[in-house]
């Protein structure tokens, strides 16, 4: 068995697991309209209000997560898992390499002297979900004891291009699912998640990882198909090895970009499932897209939600835009979860 716990996020609105979810509560954002990117076109974006680092972020966000787990009791290997799409591409004019995610990996594991391995995912948006589904593997198979999952990005200039050259960004809060809908808000954030096969290592309660899946739909380098093949089979895949049915699960803390293709893709692929009906919420109202940090950001929420039997808001959601309604969680309720779907895009 996989345990999963001691989860942190540092975002704008909050330096703890606890105080982000209790902001996402009291339906506080993070998004704010602001002149960004290289144009300096006004776009809204979930931002620091003063510059920050990834590496001291990152490595902020594993320090608090070490006032959740024993480290005396932390016997053996300790793989470090670092995700993200473009690291600290900000600093790239002042040089290259040392600022490759690779390195960025390195260089937090130098901070950390309990840390035995590295490994650096990096495959755009899902990076931070399959840096849990890496480590999961490598504990069922005996690779290692304990795996540290990191994430984090930041809304460079270079990022915000990116996103500009496809016309997905937004000039007001994004609005997951719904029918005015205009495109994706980039967030900034680090996050940082547990996994062992010890439950005695977490200082709280831990629950447990109990499938997980990738698949690659092979469809088009930026479009998800438009059918939601990948996704459909990925669950179905996740929920056969968790040896559970579809009637087990209690709530989805899905993808949800905002955008056109993404979201009628998942509706598409939940429809497939037969999800339809399940409480589900996006959390890029909240954070917007944190990128390759986005997976243990949404992660840590839903860990959080378990902690506090609390289904939070989708925000932006009003009317559905798309072909399949789900169940879109409207208002912050309480509500006993035993089982969790993250998906990613």
């Amino acid at each position: 068995m996989v345990y999963i716990g001691a989860e942190n996020i540092v975002s704008p609105i909050g330096a703890t697991a606890k105080d982000n979810f209790t902001r996402l509560v009291e339906g506080l954002s993070a998004v704010k309209v602001k002149s960004i990117g290289v144009n300096d076109e006004n776009f809204a974006v979930a931002t620091f209000k003063d510059k920050k680092d990834l590496l001291s972020l990152c490595a902020q966000s594993i320090e608090e997560t070490l006032h959740h787990v024993d480290l005396q009791k932390m016997k053996g290997r300790v793989t470090l898992i670092f995700s993200s799409t473009k690291g600290q591409i900000d600093q790239l004019s002042q040089t290259l390499e040392p600022y490759s995610i690779a390195e960025l990996s390195n260089q937090l594991s130098k901070k950390f002297d309990f840390i035995t391995e590295v490994i650096t995912v990096s495959n755009a948006c899902v990076s931070g979900i399959m840096a849990l589904n890496l480590g999961k593997d490598l504990i069922e198979g005996k690779r290692t004891d304990h795996v540290l999952a990191v994430g984090g990005d930041l809304a460079s200039d270079f990022t915000v291009a990116g996103f500009q050259a496809f016309f997905a960004m937004s000039d007001e809060l994004c609005q997951p699912y719904d029918k005015d809908r205009k495109g994706i808000n980039l967030g900034e954030a680090a996050s940082a998640i547990w996994l062992s096969g010890e439950a005695s290592v977490f200082v709280n309660e831990p629950f447990q990882v109990m499938g997980g899946a990738t698949r690659n739909d092979a469809n088009h380098i930026s479009g998800p198909s438009r059918t939601g093949e990948g996704l459909y089979r990925t669950i179905q895949t996740a929920i056969s090895n968790a040896r559970m049915k579809v009637e087990d699960i209690d709530y989805i803390c899905s993808h949800g970009t905002a955008t056109n293709y993404n979201d009628e893709m998942e509706s598409q692929a939940f429809n497939r499932a037969v999800l339809l009906k399940v409480p589900m919420n996006s959390l890029k109202g909240y954070f917007g897209h944190t990128l390759g940090a986005a997976g243990l950001v949404e992660t840590s929420i839903a860990l959080q939600s378990l902690r506090h039997q609390q289904l939070v808001s989708s925000k932006g959601y009003q009317f559905s835009g798309v072909t399949y309604p789900m169940n879109v969680i409207d208002a912050t309720r309480n509500e006993k979860i035993d089982t969790v779907i993250k998906t990613g895009s």
